[in-house]
């Protein structure tokens, strides 16, 4: 054998023992979503067949390796009651080994699972707006109520903002001005003796008005 012919030899064994993968898929049918009564359960959940052939003889054909993948893929995530499968999509990977005398054919399927409910559990576009009114009108007559409220309790105050009134710290008395009012607190501005302005904090309970 000469040289030409040994280097023939080892390019044909080369290409011989070469593999390639091929990659397809495509998006198959699946529960329809047409309308928002549903919820997501589980995602990108799949399930993988594959079948080897010896020049082109043996293994599933393309079908059978769908289903395969499929049921491989719910004995994994089984569907409970009103669950379904959606975006379904189907991808195969061909390898071929050892140029066309092996090949080996792989099925992946994917899908998400999905749970229906009764339209009793998702309200109306238009039940939702009348709940969303009521909410509205509830908030607003608390709102009226506590505005009464707060204007009740401004009536019942016996002293106001700008009243003179006098205070006791035990015998000692303090005369001053209320320049504002928080709740039930009154606070106070009076001067001191030696001129110096001060303020002080006090109930009514301890205030009397100055005619």
């Amino acid at each position: 054998m000469n040289i030409l012919k040994f280097r023939v030899l080892l390019i044909s064994l080369s290409i011989l023992a070469s593999s390639c993968a091929i990659h397809n898929g495509y998006i198959n049918n699946s529960a329809s979503l047409s309308e928002a009564n549903f919820r997501y359960v589980q995602t990108n959940i799949s399930g993988t067949a594959e079948a080897k052939y010896i020049l082109g003889i043996g293994g599933m054909n393309r079908t059978a390796l769908v289903s395969e993948a499929k049921r491989e893929m719910l004995r994994k995530y089984p569907l409970k009651s009103n669950e379904a499968l959606v975006n379904t999509t189907v991808n195969w990977k061909t390898s071929n080994i050892l140029g066309i005398f092996f090949a080996k054919q792989e099925c992946t399927v994917t899908a998400d699972i999905v749970s229906f409910q009764s339209s009793s559990e998702y309200p109306s576009d238009e039940n939702q707006i009348q709940n969303s009114n009521a909410n509205t009108n509830d908030r607003r007559s608390q709102k009226q109520s506590e505005d009464e409220a707060n204007a009740q309790t401004d009536v019942d105050k016996k002293f106001n903002v700008g009243d003179e009134v006098q205070y006791w710290k035990g015998t000692k008395k303090i005369r001053g001005v209320i320049y504002k009012i928080e709740n039930e607190d009154y606070h106070i501005r009076y001067t001191k003796a030696n001129g110096a302005e001060k303020t002080l904090i006090s109930t009514d309970k301890w205030l009397v008005k100055i005619n």
